[in-house]
Order: C-alpha cells, then sequence, then structure tokens
C-alpha cells in the first residue's frame, strides 16, 4: 500500500508540476480507475448499502463511489499545487463568518468542528486563514495520507507543511490517545483562539453513535462537544465543498451547537452537527469522507432519523 500511494503521488506531483491545469481533472480521473474494478469488488457492497441508505434507494451508488474516489486523487493533486506554489489564483469564500465573529466575542475562544469533507483537511484552513483566523490544528501524530512508519516519515511531513501555512500552529497527540489534551486545548480556548477538530472518529476514545440514514449510524468522536461544555466554548459545524473540481472553495460556518443543548447535551449536539452537514452532502456526496465509516445501527432497537434515545456512547475504536 506504501508502494501504491507513493507512485499514485509522484504521478499527481509531476502533474501538478508541469501540466496545466485543464488536464488535471482528466489525470485524476485516469488515476482514480487503475483498480477500479478491485476498489468496486472490495468496497462497492458496503458503500452501496450506506448510499442508499442515507440518499435513498435510488441513488446511484456505483457512480458516487467513483467520483470519490476520483475525488480523493484530486484532493493529493490539490495538495501539491498548493506545495509547488500554483495554487494562489485558487478562490475561497467563507459563509457564515459572522458566526465565528460572534463567538470569538464572548471571550472563550471557539471550537471549530468541521465535517469529514475531502477539501477540508488544506482548503478550509486555506480559507479561514485568507479571512484572517489562524487557528490551532488538533490531529493525531500520523494525521496525512497514510498511518505507517514509511509514511509517517517520508509521505505524510508534505501534507504537514502545507496546511501549517495557513495555520497559527498545531497540537499532535498519539494516535487513537487524546488523553492529555485537555490543558493545552482549553488555555488555547482561554486566550481566545480557535481550535479546529475535524468531525470524526479515528481518533477517538469514546464514540457518539449518530443516527444516520436508515438503519445505520456514523461514529463522531465524542471529545469536541464534552471540551466545548466544559469549557464553556462555541462549538461551531463547517463544512468545506469544491463547487468546481480545483475551485472554488467554501467553507460554510453554522452558529454554535452546544449553546441550549438541554439536560442531555451530547446527543442534541450531535444531531444538530449531522443536520448541518447532510445538506453538504446531498450537494456534494462524492466529496464526503465519511462513506465508509457508516455502520449498521446496533441490534438493540431501530434507529430514526431524529431519535435521541437511539444514539448511545461506546469507549470502542474506530474501525
Amino acid at each position: 500500500r506504501d508502494l501504491r500511494e507513493a507512485a499514485l503521488q509522484a504521478i499527481l506531483l509531476a502533474g501538478a508540476a508541469v501540466l496545466p491545469e485543464r488536464a488535471w481533472v482528466p489525470l485524476c480521473r485516469a488515476t482514480s480507475r487503475v483498480r477500479a474494478a478491485v476498489h468496486r469488488r472490495r468496497r462497492l457492497p458496503a458503500f452501496g448499502r450506506a448510499v442508499a441508505a442515507v440518499l435513498g434507494p435510488d441513488a446511484d451508488a456505483a457512480a458516487i463511489h467513483d467520483s470519490w474516489r476520483e475525488e480523493l486523487h484530486r484532493r493529493r493533486l490539490a495538495l501539491f499545487r498548493e506545495a509547488l506554489g500554483r495554487g494562489g489564483g485558487a478562490i475561497h469564500r467563507v459563509v457564515g463568518l459572522e458566526h465565528l465573529r460572534a463567538a470569538l466575542a464572548a471571550g472563550r475562544g471557539a471550537i471549530l468542528w468541521p465535517a469529514h469533507f475531502a477539501h477540508q483537511t488544506l482548503h478550509g484552513k486555506r480559507a479561514l486563514a485568507e479571512a484572517g483566523i489562524r487557528a490551532q490544528q488538533v490531529s493525531s501524530a500520523d494525521h496525512g495520507f497514510l498511518g505507517s512508519r514509511f509514511a509517517v516519515a517520508v509521505l505524510n511531513p508534505l501534507v504537514l507543511r502545507t496546511e501549517e501555512r495557513f495555520l497559527a500552529g498545531r497540537i499532535r497527540f498519539p494516535p487513537g490517545d487524546p488523553s492529555g489534551l485537555g490543558a493545552p486545548l482549553r488555555a488555547v480556548l482561554r486566550a481566545g483562539g480557535v481550535l479546529i477538530i475535524v468531525n470524526n472518529a479515528y481518533s477517538a476514545r469514546r464514540q457518539l453513535l449518530v443516527p444516520f440514514g436508515e438503519g445505520m449510524v456514523l461514529p463522531m468522536a465524542a471529545g469536541p462537544p464534552r471540551l466545548a461544555l466544559a469549557a464553556g466554548a462555541p462549538l461551531l459545524p463547517c463544512v468545506t465543498i469544491a463547487l468546481q473540481p480545483f475551485g472554488p472553495y467554501e467553507l460554510r460556518i453554522g452558529p454554535d451547537i452546544a449553546a441550549d443543548a438541554g439536560p442531555d447535551p451530547l446527543p442534541m449536539i450531535a444531531l444538530r452537527a449531522r443536520d448541518a452537514m447532510l445538506p453538504a452532502l446531498r450537494e456534494a456526496p462524492a466529496q464526503f469522507l465519511g462513506w465508509p465509516l457508516l455502520l449498521p445501527a446496533p441490534a438493540a432497537g431501530p434507529v430514526g432519523a431524529g431519535d435521541l434515545t437511539s444514539l448511545t456512547e461506546t469507549p470502542e475504536t474506530t474501525p
């Protein structure tokens, strides 16, 4: 897998360096179709069930799967474009910046909880920086393309360096073990800073299993809402999507979902986060990275689209 990833990156890096922009879309389409039959055989059954559960049985799961793979290759090429200094002309917009400004005006910092979409990693940060906001990114120590020792040493550093052009800093933790982060994260919030913690469960020790489609659940890390509640900090959902291949990119920030969450706040916060990401998912399903993370609902009972009682917290790790 390391060798395949390195070969793919070499091709896309060369394409970003020497090809005109009009050639990037067909290049990513071509590279995404390598071993397409293998990927369809391995992934499409589960992928198709997830798509049907969320978008309905008439959704073309095979087409979304193929576009999803192509989007992953565009994500890599866009990163290389930025690293090579060819990304200056890409357009970035922020919608809902007033929500973040209002949150920061309260003096307790803010937590941005981005939905797990392909272009958040780089372009969400760049859009934020161009709007005058430099945030601290919270990420696992193996953040990047892969989690192997080779990838961490050779492939991932370019991701980190490129992202950090648009950050105030990065707070890293060992894979799967974010314990011990409480004090530094609260210090950022007390200083009126902004934290970015992506809404996925890759690095979670505790998960919220959130109803997501018919009979499915999406694991979300319980840490960000717990931190927001403990620190009294606003928790703002956001999503970044590419309106066209390679831009324009749009970062959409919603209002605080931790405010007035009721006596049992975690379920309400998680469902608000889900509802904030669903419009973008329906608009750009191929950019949603969470499809492989969707799981069948626990057998204890049916899962309804708005059933708070079916949302459970579990200490299990993410697959």
